[in-house]
C-alpha cells in the first residue's frame, strides 16, 4: 500500500499559481472542536475549512441535511442544520463577499 498524496496541502502550499482562496472540506465523525479544526486548517495550509458532522448521532449521512462548521483564521462558526442546497447558497454568498473584500 502507498499513501495517496495530499492534494489539498499541495495546492494550498504552492509558492506560485496558488488559488486566491483554498477551501478544505472534511467529513468529521468525532467531536468537531475548534482547536482540532484550526490545527487541520494550519496543517493543510488552506484558507477555510468546511467540516460536515457526519457522526451517527447527527443523522446527516445519507440524508439531505448538513451540519456545517466553517473555520477560518479569524474564527469558527457553526451553521444551523440545513439542506445541501442551502449550504451551497451560503457558500456562494461567502465567496462573493470574500472576493469583494479582497478587491477593495
Amino acid at each position: 500500500m502507498v499513501e495517496n498524496p495530499d492534494i489539498l496541502a499541495t495546492i494550498a502550499k504552492r509558492k506560485s499559481q496558488r488559488p486566491k482562496l483554498v477551501i478544505g472540506f472534511a467529513a468529521e465523525t468525532e467531536n468537531i472542536a475548534a482547536r482540532m479544526l484550526k490545527a487541520k486548517l494550519a496543517k493543510k495550509g488552506c484558507d477555510w475549512m468546511l467540516a460536515n458532522d457526519v457522526s451517527p448521532q447527527s443523522g446527516v449521512m445519507g440524508g439531505d441535511r448538513n451540519m456545517i462548521t466553517l473555520v477560518r483564521a479569524s474564527g469558527m462558526e457553526t451553521w444551523p442544520p440545513q439542506s445541501k442546497e442551502e449550504v451551497a447558497f451560503r457558500l456562494v454568498a461567502l465567496f462573493r463577499r470574500h472576493s469583494v473584500e479582497r478587491s477593495s
